[in-house]
């Protein structure tokens, strides 16, 4: 997101296991909210220092997008937290400031990228992805390569034979029964054209 110009911050909210009815996208100090984006089947105004969208439902195991135009008066991470309120009465607080984190809030750069440590599983918190996605990688790679070698070596491969011993060209004999013995060639003649 720009710094010091208008634009729209999209929020993502999702539904676990029960159905929400509303959420409260919190607004952080660097953010200047210039209006609420209607969606569909929510409504949404400013209440206080967050923003409050009801309406829906939404469904369990799935998600709603919400929009805010506004402006980052200040270069950096933005942090949204978000409240989800669910129909049976209780709520869920999603304030994570970490990328990919499961309890995240909505994350926005303005003015600049993402570092390595606003991952989530970098530094401390949670799970390193990347490790477990090469281990992953690696253990797929070998199992590949062990089942070329035993297609290749113990499947497909003839058995040796005892040494000094030719084989018996297909489709004659063994050695000894004369049906291995010279064979006179006809020479081939020559098409005329």
């Amino acid at each position: 997101m720009p710094v010091d110009r208008r634009a729209t911050v999209t929020v993502g909210v999702p539904a676990e296991e029960r159905e929400v009815v509303r959420v409260d996208v919190g607004l952080p100090e660097q953010f200047r909210l210039d209006d609420v984006v209607a969606s569909q089947y929510w409504t949404g105004r400013r209440a206080g220092e967050s923003v409050r969208f009801e309406g829906g439902p939404l469904a369990p195991y799935s998600c709603v997008y919400f929009s805010l135009n506004g402006t980052a008066t200040d270069r950096g991470k933005l942090v949204f937290p978000l409240t989800v309120h669910l129909k049976d009465g209780g709520t869920e607080r999603l304030t994570g400031e970490k990328i990919n984190d499961p309890r995240g809030a909505q994350l926005v750069f303005a003015g600049t990228q993402p570092r390595q440590s606003d991952y989530f599983g970098v530094d401390g918190g949670g799970t390193d992805l990347g490790v477990i996605g090469a281990v992953l990688v690696t253990i797929g790679v070998v199992g590949i390569a062990a089942a070329v070698l035993l297609r290749r070596y113990v499947i497909v491969s003839p058995p040796r034979r005892a040494r000094g011993r030719r084989p018996a060209p297909p489709g004659r004999g063994p050695r000894g029964s004369g049906s291995s013995r010279r064979r006179t060639r006809t020479p081939q003649r020559s098409r005329r054209r």
